[in-house]
């Protein structure tokens, strides 16, 4: 950011300031921290209290360790190399339904309790394959469409944080077209295409201490902006699996990064003011990466019982600092680089499956997932902690090849408590190389130590799939 606009900003954070000064000083603050959490939302959400793999309800009993043997269409989107072993013709949809419950409390009791507003997020998964024998081996070919990140909060018009979020919603679904081959049964290669449109949405209070007078010269309090987002990604998976032995299954599974660019909008909602010329509807773009990310796994056979343990690693360090350009902007201050401290995330899960005859199956499993989120950074926006899940179900094939499968999942996000206070004389953090106290940051907000919304989550999740299939 210049220098002039930050001395602007400093300036007229407090009141006093020309209307003019006031509105550049506000469009400065707003644009640079609003804005930027709305479209971070992607990838804020893509943390491992989100990122929503379940996208079949037979993988999803088995706590999706599937990457080394998994007979479902899904494979397409687990491992493809999976592919080449499926029969015929075969198709299945079916649809998670999630349901997220983040609660928090002040340690220091300065802000009162709150949850969010329920919201059930049912995102769909659809599969269409087919396998057969050709003159080297098997092949098998797939195509898809799923929800593998989404969320959507509200918390509320009355929630103590609603100038940092009280209502977002992240829809990033994936259209999948691949294929599996095998040349000999012990071995099985596979890769998938994928194309990612991405659209997000965020809402927020601008409360009094923006300094915003109505034209009565009453503080504004109950402002709002609404921010959305779309764009589009590309990226592939690949896979290989292998059956050394009768008993012994292996996989390995990569998923690419993908490179999303957004552009986005602004509105703001401002009753009281009648000249809004300071705030304008404002477009705003931004780039980034959803991770790599390397899946092993690694089964076993006896007889009616398969047992699974897969290790997900996630590149989330990926994440240290995603640019925001404001291409019509005029006053040439906006655009900047957001900071972000990801770290890498590993996440341990065992499957279970047990045929208790040929055309009934029930299976059970759990893991341990990590969060990438740092404390500096976690907010409202996405509570997200480390987490323990637990999964179970079952699944019925009809005489005609039709089955059934139903997953149940239980999400438990390990309690989480992030503190920060505002800047004091106190501070060594808040002082300047003469000893002297900084009020306020470069983008004129006030100087903070530590989160910016202290905060101990309590936080679970459970998510219900039901999988319809068809195998001719």
């Amino acid at each position: 950011m210049k220098t002039s606009a930050r001395l602007s900003a400093c300036r007229f954070l407090v009141p006093g300031g020309t209307a003019m000064s006031l509105t550049a000083s506000l469009r400065i603050r707003l644009a640079t921290t609003l804005l930027a959490l709305a479209l971070l939302l992607p990838a804020t959400v893509l943390a491992a209290g989100i990122e929503l793999q379940e996208q079949d309800a037979a993988a999803q009993a088995r706590a999706l360790a599937v990457r080394a043997w998994l007979l479902n269409p899904s494979t397409l989107f687990y491992n493809p190399a999976g592919l080449a072993y499926l029969e015929s013709l075969s198709f299945s949809v079916g649809d998670t339904l999630v349901f997220p419950n983040f609660n928090y409390e002040d340690p220091a009791a300065v802000n009162p309790k709150g949850s969010n507003i329920n919201k059930v997020v049912p995102p769909p998964h659809a599969y269409l394959t087919y396998a057969r024998e050709i003159g080297f081996g098997r092949l098998g070919v797939g195509a898809g469409v799923n929800f593998p990140f989404g969320l959507t909060l509200d918390w509320g018009d009355d929630f103590a944080g609603r100038n940092l979020v009280t209502k977002s919603a992240l829809s990033i679904p994936e259209i999948l077209a691949g294929f599996g081959y095998a040349p000999i049964p012990e071995v099985s290669i596979g890769a998938t295409f994928v194309a990612s449109p991405a659209h997000v949405y965020l809402k927020k209070f601008l409360g009094k201490e923006f300094g915003l007078p109505a034209d009565d010269g009453i503080p504004i309090e109950d402002a709002t902006v609404e921010m959305s987002g779309s764009g589009w990604g590309f990226g592939f998976n690949a896979g290989i699996q292998a059956r050394p032995l009768s008993w012994l299954f292996l996989g390995i599974n990569y998923r690419s990064a993908i490179h999303l660019g957004l552009e986005g909008n602004a509105h703001f909602n401002i009753d009281g003011l009648s000249d809004r010329s300071g705030f304008p509807d404002q477009k705003v773009e931004t780039a980034f990466e959803l991770p790599h990310i390397v899946a092993a796994g690694i089964g076993a056979r006896f007889g009616s019982f398969y047992t699974e343990l897969d290790l997900d690693y996630t590149f989330w360090s990926v994440f240290e600092e995603i640019p925001l350009t404001f291409p019509e902007d005029k006053t040439g201050a906006l655009s900047q680089s957001v900071p972000e401290d990801w770290k890498d995330g590993l996440t341990v899960r065992w499957g279970n499956e047990y045929a208790v005859s040929d055309q009934f199956r029930v299976r059970l499993g759990g893991g341990y997932d990590q969060s990438p989120a740092t404390p500096k950074y976690l907010s409202p926006m996405l509570p997200d902690s480390d987490r323990i899940f637990l999964m179970a179900g079952a699944g019925y094939t009809f005489d005609l090849g039709f089955s059934v499968d139903l997953g149940y999942g239980f999400t438990y996000f390990l309690p989480r408590e992030v503190s920060g206070h505002a800047c004091t004389a106190a501070d060594p953090e808040c002082l300047d190389a003469d000893g002297n106290l900084v009020p306020y940051a470069a983008d004129g907000s006030v100087n903070w130590v530590g989160n910016r919304f202290p905060a101990l989550y309590n936080n679970y999740a459970q998510l219900l799939t039901v999988t319809l299939g068809m195998t001719l």
